[in-house]
């Protein structure tokens, strides 16, 4: 015997671009931001001198042969994207015999649009290649935004913990939590509403 319950919320969010990150201009030949916006891109040179990103150049700095040159980078001439994010969480508590207290959570998220910043290597020549990765003063680095075209995963659980009180009573536990549970007599089960959290109870 003991008080159940159960738990579900599901919510969804969005997180729009900074000014800088849709519209960021790089000093020429210097180092520094680029936006996600077909403008900020041309600005940079990145459609005529286009760039290379650090992790493939890395590589190839440190074996440079024909088999680790990278590829040019090439950029989407795709407005970003507002970035996106639905959650849903489940949970359960419960107070068993006024003496063994349980509670855990679990929730999944799934990102979309993720906005991923991405350092890319950008030749000060247009017509240097990829030779000019070889030469810290041939290139300079870039801070790319741009949407990802992956999407992201984040699941685990939130939060368990088991606690036992051999000295607790039963009545003295219910009156610490009433304001909190409502006795059931069985668990039951839960549906998800849109951004609120919703409870059933049964008993």
């Amino acid at each position: 015997m003991g008080v159940h319950v159960f738990r579900a919320s599901w919510q969804s969010a969005f997180r729009n671009p900074s000014p800088d990150q849709l519209f960021g201009i790089a000093p020429r030949s210097l180092a520094g931001e680029v936006g996600g916006m077909a403008v900020a891109y041309r600005a940079a040179g990145l459609d005529t001198n286009r760039a290379y990103r650090q992790t493939d150049a890395v590589v190839y700095q440190r074996a440079p042969t024909a088999a680790n040159a990278p590829q040019p980078l090439t950029v989407s001439a795709e407005p970003m994207r507002t970035e996106k994010v639905s959650t849903w969480e489940v949970g359960y508590k419960a107070l068993i015999n006024g003496k063994l207290a349980i509670d855990g959570a679990y929730f999944s998220s799934h990102y979309t649009d993720l906005i991923t910043p991405e350092l890319v290597y950008q030749p000060l020549s247009a017509t240097a290649g990829v030779s000019s990765l070889l030469t810290p003063t041939s290139y300079r680095t870039l801070l790319l935004n741009r949407n990802s075209p992956n999407d992201f995963f984040v699941r685990g659980p939130v939060s368990v913990s088991i606690t036992a009180s051999p000295g607790a009573t039963r009545s003295a536990a219910t009156s610490h939590i009433k304001s909190a549970w409502l006795p059931c007599a069985t668990p039951v089960a839960m549906s998800a509403t849109t951004g609120r959290e919703h409870r059933s109870y049964n008993g």
